[in-house]
Protein backbone atom coordinates (compact mmCIF):
# COMPACT_ATOMS: atom_id res chain seq x y z
CA UNK A 1 0.00 0.00 0.00
CA UNK A 2 1.44 3.42 -1.25
CA UNK A 3 1.55 6.58 0.58
CA UNK A 4 -0.76 9.57 -0.76
CA UNK A 5 1.09 12.94 -1.77
CA UNK A 6 -0.59 14.21 1.40
CA UNK A 7 -0.09 11.51 4.04
CA UNK A 8 3.80 11.96 3.04
CA UNK A 9 3.68 15.63 3.54
CA UNK A 10 2.05 15.60 6.72
CA UNK A 11 5.34 12.74 7.71
CA UNK A 12 8.14 15.39 6.67
CA UNK A 13 5.94 17.82 8.02
CA UNK A 14 5.60 16.09 11.61
CA UNK A 15 9.61 14.80 11.11
CA UNK A 16 11.27 18.25 10.32
CA UNK A 17 8.72 20.06 13.08
CA UNK A 18 9.71 17.75 15.91
CA UNK A 19 13.93 17.62 14.93
CA UNK A 20 13.38 21.90 14.26
CA UNK A 21 11.91 22.54 17.89
CA UNK A 22 14.76 20.67 19.35
CA UNK A 23 17.18 21.79 17.76
CA UNK A 24 16.95 25.46 18.28
CA UNK A 25 15.71 24.88 21.81
CA UNK A 26 19.61 22.78 22.25
CA UNK A 27 20.94 25.95 20.05
CA UNK A 28 19.30 28.47 22.40
CA UNK A 29 20.40 26.71 25.44
CA UNK A 30 23.92 26.10 23.82
CA UNK A 31 25.60 29.25 26.14
CA UNK A 32 23.89 27.56 29.57
CA UNK A 33 24.69 24.06 28.56
CA UNK A 34 28.87 25.72 28.23
CA UNK A 35 28.41 27.05 31.38
CA UNK A 36 27.40 24.37 32.90
CA UNK A 37 30.40 22.84 31.52
CA UNK A 38 32.69 24.98 32.45
CA UNK A 39 31.01 24.63 36.08
CA UNK A 40 32.40 21.20 36.20
CA UNK A 41 29.19 19.30 34.53
CA UNK A 42 30.33 15.98 32.70
CA UNK A 43 29.49 15.42 29.23
CA UNK A 44 27.55 12.13 30.36
CA UNK A 45 25.63 14.60 32.61
CA UNK A 46 25.25 17.20 29.59
CA UNK A 47 24.06 14.11 27.26
CA UNK A 48 21.85 12.94 30.14
CA UNK A 49 20.13 16.64 30.07
CA UNK A 50 19.47 16.92 26.36
CA UNK A 51 18.31 13.20 26.02
CA UNK A 52 15.66 13.07 28.83
CA UNK A 53 14.60 16.64 27.39
CA UNK A 54 13.77 14.68 23.79
CA UNK A 55 12.63 11.90 25.49
CA UNK A 56 9.97 13.86 26.98
CA UNK A 57 9.24 15.70 23.93
CA UNK A 58 8.95 12.69 22.15
CA UNK A 59 6.04 10.78 24.57
CA UNK A 60 4.48 13.81 25.25
CA UNK A 61 4.08 14.39 21.25
CA UNK A 62 2.94 11.05 20.61
CA UNK A 63 0.51 10.59 23.27
CA UNK A 64 -1.22 13.64 22.90
CA UNK A 65 -1.43 12.93 19.26
CA UNK A 66 -2.37 9.44 18.99
CA UNK A 67 -4.94 10.24 21.92
CA UNK A 68 -7.34 12.97 20.54
CA UNK A 69 -6.21 11.86 16.73
CA UNK A 70 -8.20 8.43 17.43
CA UNK A 71 -10.55 10.49 19.69
CA UNK A 72 -11.69 12.66 16.19
CA UNK A 73 -11.49 10.27 13.80
CA UNK A 74 -13.83 7.64 16.09
CA UNK A 75 -16.55 11.18 16.45
CA UNK A 76 -16.35 11.58 12.71
CA UNK A 77 -17.18 7.90 11.99
CA UNK A 78 -20.43 7.97 14.54
CA UNK A 79 -21.41 11.69 13.02
CA UNK A 80 -21.00 10.61 9.50
CA UNK A 81 -22.80 7.21 9.72
CA UNK A 82 -26.10 8.72 9.03
CA UNK A 83 -24.51 10.27 5.86
CA UNK A 84 -23.49 6.84 3.95
CA UNK A 85 -25.02 4.49 2.76
CA UNK A 86 -24.15 1.88 3.84
CA UNK A 87 -22.90 3.18 7.20
CA UNK A 88 -19.27 2.44 8.10
CA UNK A 89 -18.62 -0.41 10.72
CA UNK A 90 -15.33 0.84 11.71
CA UNK A 91 -12.43 2.94 10.98
CA UNK A 92 -10.17 2.60 7.76
CA UNK A 93 -6.63 2.55 8.89
CA UNK A 94 -4.03 2.83 6.96
CA UNK A 95 -1.32 1.14 9.06
CA UNK A 96 1.62 2.00 6.62
CA UNK A 97 0.82 5.40 7.60
CA UNK A 98 0.05 5.18 11.22
CA UNK A 99 3.35 3.33 11.46
CA UNK A 100 5.42 5.53 9.42
CA UNK A 101 4.53 9.12 11.48
CA UNK A 102 5.92 8.02 14.77
CA UNK A 103 9.06 6.47 13.15
CA UNK A 104 9.90 9.16 11.21
CA UNK A 105 8.87 11.69 14.12
CA UNK A 106 10.73 8.95 16.97
CA UNK A 107 14.24 9.05 14.44
CA UNK A 108 13.75 12.87 13.89
CA UNK A 109 13.69 13.19 17.97
CA UNK A 110 16.66 10.35 17.95
CA UNK A 111 19.28 12.58 15.78
CA UNK A 112 18.29 16.24 17.74
CA UNK A 113 20.18 14.77 20.84
CA UNK A 114 22.97 13.64 19.37
CA UNK A 115 23.48 16.95 16.81
CA UNK A 116 22.56 18.89 19.99
CA UNK A 117 25.43 17.14 22.21
CA UNK A 118 27.75 18.31 19.02
CA UNK A 119 26.55 21.75 19.43
CA UNK A 120 27.03 21.59 22.80
CA UNK A 121 30.65 20.82 22.74
CA UNK A 122 31.23 23.75 20.37
CA UNK A 123 32.83 26.76 22.10
CA UNK A 124 30.26 29.40 22.58
CA UNK A 125 32.39 32.15 21.51
CA UNK A 126 32.20 31.99 17.83
CA UNK A 127 33.06 33.96 15.20
CA UNK A 128 30.08 36.28 15.54
CA UNK A 129 30.95 37.45 18.77
CA UNK A 130 33.03 40.50 19.44
CA UNK A 131 36.64 39.94 20.20
CA UNK A 132 37.55 39.84 23.90
CA UNK A 133 40.02 43.24 25.16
Amino acid sequence: MALRASNSFAIALATASAGLVLLLGFDERRRTLAIATALGARPRQIGAFVWSEASLMLAGGLITGAIPGWLVATMLVKLLTEVFDPPPEHLSVSLVYVAAVPAATTASVVLSPLIGTRLAQRSVLGSDSPPVA
